[in-house]
């Protein structure tokens, strides 16, 4: 179990997660590199209350320092692409968007986990093992920039579409791999310059950001390490504190957050406290946050972020079947269509539009 996203699954009627994850016990103690598994695939899945977590340290996953080349067809450079995340294999790999077709890997990571992308077509990976996150020009495997964040665990990033600058999310901060501080927000309001940190209210674990059209900043977190309550919070553009939203609707456990354009999509790893996930649209009004829909994603069990692409939802999901990236109809869910599988644990997604569909789209 991937205590930092992950939520809350059994294998075989036993939930193994990281210790103190799941429990209170100081110092939550943390491998160099996490497993992201919830199970064991093949065997039988259950839920637990949380209350009946069983905290057992496991060893880290299972392409712990595995060494992958990178390469990319030329051709990707014309096309829009979809960038996913592979935790357990130290990977991201890079498909045509919408096809699926793989037209590039980009390895050197330890732990890739959330992604973002700007408007400009770069994209931004959370590289947790390393303290680190990277940018990467549309259809290129170098990267642009690496940005560290010395013994903060990276988990998740984004971009505000109106100034550029980044957030950079971090589950806690650690020391000999132990979380020894809660989470925050790192603000970059230029790469080159040094960022802003910001703590998220009181809560222990930070998960994933999203900015909307004018500038403002939504986080989800959890209060207490690994095990709750959901907060969801925002810092106005201009501001120097998050302010608590109240929302309507009772989220498990922390998934992706990004605004649609008209809602900010919140994820939910554990819907209903059960072997799926969904995606609620919601309406933020001051500091309430009303629930007017949610997606729900058939055939997934756990989907940690996900990103919206116009009337599009990429999913990446994690299942005792099928490791698979797959593509729902956004907000309206329904069956959906599976463009790439194949996975160790896929975490984290982003498009990225090629110049002429950017141009376009201006």
């Amino acid at each position: 179990m991937h205590c930092l996203i992950g939520r809350a699954l059994a294998a075989a009627a036993v939930l193994v997660m990281v210790a103190g994850c799941g429990v209170q016990s100081p110092p939550s103690q943390i491998p160099a590199s996490f497993s992201h598994s919830n199970y064991s695939r093949g065997q039988a899945a259950a839920v637990l209350p949380a209350d009946r977590f069983v905290a057992t340290l496991i060893p880290s996953h299972g392409q712990s320092g595995a060494k992958h080349s990178s390469w990319i067809r030329p051709a990707a450079k014309r096309q829009n692409l979809v960038y996913i995340t592979d935790f357990e294999n130290n990977v991201v790999n890079v498909y045509s968007y919408p096809a699926g077709k793989l037209v590039g890997s980009i390895g050197g990571f330890e732990g890739p986990e959330g992604a973002c992308a700007d408007p400009s077509g770069n994209v931004w990976i959370a590289d947790q093992d390393h303290f680190q996150i990277h940018e990467f020009a549309h259809g290129v495997t170098k990267p642009l920039t690496t940005l560290t964040l010395q013994n903060q665990l990276v988990d998740g990033c984004s971009v505000d579409p109106s100034s550029g600058a980044l957030a950079v999310d971090s589950y806690c901060q650690v020391s000999a791999y132990s979380c020894i501080g809660n989470g925050s927000v790192f603000l970059y309001a230029n790469i080159t310059d040094q960022p802003k940190q910001y703590s998220v209210l009181n809560a222990a674990n930070v998960y994933f950001s999203g900015f909307d059209s004018k500038g403002n900043l939504f986080v989800d977190a959890f209060e207490t390490p690994g095990a709750g309550p959901f907060e969801l919070a925002e810092l106005q553009k201009g501001s120097s504190n998050f302010e608590s939203i109240s929302v309507d609707r009772h989220i498990y456990f922390p998934g992706g957050v990004q605004w649609d354009g008209t809602y900010l999509a919140v994820g939910d790893q554990q819907a209903g406290n059960e072997l799926t996930s969904s995606v609620h649209q919601i309406a933020i009004n001051g500091r309430t946050g009303t629930v007017v829909s949610t997606t729900k994603l058939q055939g997934v069990e756990d989907v940690v972020q996900f990103w919206i692409q116009g009337s599009t939802l990429v999913v990446p999901n994690i299942g005792l079947r099928a490791a698979d990236a797959r593509l729902y109809k956004y907000p309206t869910g329904g069956s959906p269509t599976v463009i790439a599988s194949g996975f160790g644990e896929p975490l984290g997604s982003a498009v990225s539009l090629a110049a002429t569909k950017r141009d376009a789209r201006k």
